[in-house]
């Protein structure tokens, strides 16, 4: 278990990490077109992607790698244990993707659209476990529902007129994310 200085430096990196993950994705959605009820609206989102995060986070990373490297450890040396660490990292990032992949499929053929998801989100669930392995549960968590595009209440926004530095305005999100300056 890390530190709290880890945990907030963790938490940190995973916020950009997941943003430049969802830049990926909006750029994707504005060419192939994801459905438009692809998300949970707000206000159920707020309770909904929290938890089925905590969720995807244990059935799809935290169980399998724990498993699969109690499983492996024994046959392999002290100094094979950190390459085992990243062949297990490797080998369950592909259990998200596989798992989203096989319910396209049964919907019928694969398009652009499905496969594209498939290759982002192995490549998200790999960042997510070296999130995980570097800074711990919490930061990778955090990764997880940054990227779900969620409002973030009480985050301190502020504002400053350029060439006024000294007249900054500052103040917390409201619950939907968003602050509200009188100009």
């Amino acid at each position: 278990i890390g530190t709290a200085e880890t945990t907030r430096k963790g938490a940190a990196r995973a916020a950009l990490l997941a943003t430049a993950f969802a830049v990926a994705v909006i750029v994707v959605d504005l060419t192939l077109r994801f459905p438009r009820d692809l998300n949970v609206p707000l206000p159920w989102s707020l309770a909904f992607y929290p938890a089925m995060g905590f969720v995807a986070e244990t059935v799809f990373h935290l169980l399998p790698l724990a498993l699969l490297l109690a499983a492996l450890a024994p046959l392999v040396g002290r100094q094979g244990r950190e390459r085992l660490v990243w062949i297990c990292i490797l080998l369950v990032s592909l259990l998200e993707p596989a798992f989203q992949i096989r319910a396209a499929l049964s919907e019928g053929a694969l398009s652009w659209r499905e496969a594209y998801v498939g290759l982002h989100v192995f490549l998200f669930s790999l960042l997510q476990l070296a999130v995980f392995r570097r800074y711990g549960f919490v930061s990778m968590l955090a990764f997880r529902l940054v990227y779900a595009g969620q409002p973030l209440q009480g985050a301190l926004v502020s504002a400053a007129r350029r060439g006024a530095a000294d007249t900054r305005l500052s103040a917390r999100t409201a619950a939907g994310g968003r602050v509200r300056f009188a100009l």
